[in-house]
């Protein structure tokens, strides 16, 4: 029988932390004894893998370039393993506290915290850490950022908190973190109380005006009810609008009928943002006489937009427009409205259908034939192996055999359950800005792509009008808006070699075997919506600080120019859209 090899198993688990990070005995009990875990990594510092900081405390060291030698160990990872150790709960007081907040740039002279342990003084180097017995109320049944908090308000006294002491701690916290620190800091001495009310306060006053806006302007952002009634109301956009289709929307519905009629079902329009792929979508559903149009994507924030096309254009006056939240109230509300005669645009998301068994409110769409399946930002999410395959069943999807890259830069869908349902379409449109790696697929022939428009196609279109309008007898010619393209966005293009730091991190992934690293570079740390608010931070935020600083002057960088760096384009006024992709040796922004 082979005995465990535990030193093996501490090495592995030190060699995947993070450097900077600090071990002790205790952090290895679920491999092996303390005795033991103390013995190996006595040994690991004997042989130069991890490095004493104090007896039983050990670090794993990070290397500066820069300085050419090991940084010094942080205090605060000392001070919560020595607290692991003792089996201590601890929480940062006075200038400590200030400075992990980022309420204060000075480094503490001692590192003091309060804790539900003994007092206990720790001095390696030129370091001191400190601890100070406490109250459990204060540390013990908070938590850790409620804690923390109360902790900094009290190193700064009532009367030195002020609004950017508050407007600091707001921006700090999430909204998880706030909603409990109000719950958990109601025995804490009044004024702190205080303070923190107005902390979570102001942000509900914000989310106030932030409802009204989103009601005058029918964003959707949030669901309203009947006072009277208690029941949901839809907001319905009134039907005014009358604006005809472009030329270039109208060749687009044209190639559309034309590529059904020679038997083409599964169909790529591919138009840069601006163009109206939403409208010129309805466009061709109604010249295909569409009954059931079905709108699915990856991505739920265009709801609104879509809501908006279907509902106000008079074109589209036979449609009605029906939300997940719609058939979730009346799971047979597709059946009812196409019965009465209506035709319906039922608008739903990938996430939402996900998963191997059919939810109640989706039965009526796999249940029957969709006359046209439209799907919004197709490079987005719909290439995702598990979105993907609510898709691929359906009787015109093409499995694309040259590009399974299906992490790509999309929606990553590995914790998906596998789906199993089908869409049936008749026909189906794929819509997208940016399908640049989906074009050097094969799903796609030339005669599946009924729009092909760039910028400077619509930005030549827009001067050929002009020029012709120019030439026309003075009496004939019409004002500069009625240029079908008139206010269409002027697009600014630059080629870089990124910044220093991002360069390195680049070539790091590639090396590890990353297809596309630049997409991987702006990965966030977590794709899913996180109490701790993660979803929120890029995994190598270092480096794309790095990166949005010198774009915009605040840094310098040998290869890269701050070309944002320019006042009016900081006020919004020359630029509202930035966006990035990636070739071979260049960024494109």
């Amino acid at each position: 029988m082979n005995r465990p090899n535990y030193l093996n198993e501490i090495k592995s688990r030190i060699l995947s932390a993070a450097s900077d990070s600090v071990f002790v005995a205790t952090d290895f009990t679920d491999i092996t004894d303390k005795k033991t875990a103390s013995v190996g990594l006595s040994r690991l510092e004997t042989d130069g893998m991890i490095r004493r900081v104090l007896r039983g405390v050990y670090d794993k060291p990070e290397y500066n370039e820069f300085l050419k030698e090991y940084v010094a160990p942080i205090p605060d990872n000392v001070a919560h393993a020595l607290a692991r150790n003792y089996g201590w709960t601890i929480v940062p007081c006075g200038d400590t506290a200030l400075n992990l907040l980022g309420l204060s740039t000075q480094v503490p002279a001692v590192w003091s915290y309060v804790s539900d342990g003994t007092y206990k003084e720790y001095i390696y180097d030129n370091t001191t850490i400190q601890f100070k017995r406490t109250t459990n109320k204060e540390v013990s049944k908070l938590s850790y950022k409620t804690a923390l908090t109360i902790q900094a308000l009290k190193a700064l006294g009532k009367d030195k908190i002020n609004d950017a002491v508050l407007d600091g701690l707001r921006k700090l916290l999430t909204d998880h973190e706030k909603q409990t620190m109000m719950a958990e800091a109601k025995t804490a001495t009044s004024w702190i109380y205080e303070y923190i009310r107005q902390i979570s306060v102001e942000d509900l006053e914000e989310a106030i005006e932030d409802i009204k806006r989103d009601f005058s302007a029918k964003t959707q952002k949030y669901s309203f009810y009947n006072a009277e009634t208690l029941k949901p109301e839809d907001i319905v956009f009134q039907r005014t609008e009358k604006y005809p289709m472009r030329p270039n929307q109208e060749d687009t519905v044209e190639a559309f009928k034309k590529a059904v009629a020679n038997g083409r079902h599964n169909l790529l329009m591919y138009a840069v943002m601006r163009f109206g792929k939403s409208f010129t979508s309805m466009c061709c559903a109604v010249a295909n006489n569409a009954n059931l149009v079905v709108v699915v994507s990856a991505k739920a924030d265009v709801l609104p937009e879509w809501k908006k096309t279907v509902e106000s254009h008079v074109l589209f006056a036979d449609y009605d427009f029906i939300s997940a939240k719609n058939l979730s109230r009346n799971n047979h509300l597709i059946t009812e409205k196409l019965s009465s005669g209506k035709k319906v645009v039922v608008f739903l998301t990938l996430q939402d259908l996900q998963g191997k068994a059919i939810k109640d409110k989706h039965q009526e769409v796999f249940g029957q034939d969709i006359d046209l399946l439209l799907v919004d930002e197709t490079h987005f999410g719909a290439r995702a192996e598990k979105y993907g395959e609510v898709l691929k069943g359906a009787t015109n999807y093409v499995v694309d055999a040259k590009n399974k890259k299906d992490t790509d830069d999309f929606v990553e869908a590995g914790e998906a359950d596998a789906a199993i349902k089908v869409l049936k379409a008749k026909n189906t449109i794929h819509l997208s800005g940016t399908p640049y790696r989906i074009l050097m697929g094969s799903e796609f022939s030339k005669e599946d792509i009924i729009a092909f428009y760039q910028f400077t196609d619509i930005v030549n279109d827009q001067k050929k009008w002009d020029e012709e309008n120019s030439a026309l007898p003075e009496e004939e010619k019409k004002e500069d808006w009625e240029n079908p393209y008139y206010g269409f966005p002027q697009m600014v293009r630059f080629a870089f070699v990124p910044n220093e730091s991002s360069r390195k991190k680049l070539e790091s992934l590639r090396t590890s075997g990353t297809t596309y690293a630049f997409s991987a570079l702006f990965k966030p740390k977590s794709i899913k919506k996180a109490d701790d608010g993660s979803h929120k931070l890029f995994g190598n935020e270092e480096e794309i600080l790095d990166l949005f600083s010198v774009i915009d002057g605040s840094k310098e960088d040998d290869c890269l120019l701050g070309f944002l760096d320019y006042d009016k384009i900081k006020e919004g006024k020359m630029c509202r859209h930035i966006w990035t992709t990636e070739s071979k040796n260049f960024v494109f922004f």
